[in-house]
């Protein structure tokens, strides 16, 4: 049976090139990962659990950009959804933006000061190159919309910020014996 539904508009998750869709899937497969593990978590601590195996996936390979931009999902969109007052929410999307932009003159002036372990999580391992800021953005967006102390599964994002439709309920038929 087709849907009659319109697509509902999430935090928008890529243009659907090749990098933002590798991304998503890294985004997505974390996510379902915990909604499956941990089914009487909330919201914010499933986030939390998915950025942590972000994390130590991204031990392996320190420099990997998709990993670093699913960090920066992960790392915005949960620090919205502890938030239970609007305000709050839109007040840390607005601090990000400067966050990030203090953090990247830091590292790119370590870079050139030739001195980049003074921003390495690992002084031995060398960090991705600035970026992520798209997908901080998208976690913001993503986040506006959990709520964050609620028990039940992180919707997964999907590209273009639009989620699949979804068939309207059928009406629920009771049979007597």
């Amino acid at each position: 049976m087709a849907s009659t539904t319109a697509p509902v508009k999430t935090g928008g998750c890529g243009s659907g090139d090749a990098h933002d869709t590798a991304v998503m899937a890294r985004i997505n497969r974390h996510i379902l990962a915990v909604n499956k593990k941990y089914p009487d978590a909330t919201v914010a601590e499933k986030l939390e659990f998915a950025w942590a195996a972000n994390v130590k996936e991204r031990e392996d390979d320190p420099t990997n950009e998709i990993g670093r931009d699913a960090d920066y999902y992960f790392a915005a969109r949960k620090e919205l959804a502890l938030s239970s007052h609007s305000v709050t929410k839109y007040a840390k999307a607005g601090l990000g933006p400067v966050a990030w932009t203090v953090y990247a003159g830091l590292k790119i002036g370590a870079e050139l000061a030739q001195v980049p372990k003074l921003m390495r999580t690992d002084p031995d391992k060398p960090n991705a190159p600035v970026g992520g800021f798209g997908w901080m953005n998208r976690g913001s967006s993503a986040g506006l919309d959990d709520n964050g102390s609620r028990i039940g599964d992180v919707m997964p994002c999907y590209p273009d910020g639009e989620l699949p439709a979804v068939q309207a309920p059928q009406p629920l038929q009771l049979r007597l014996p």
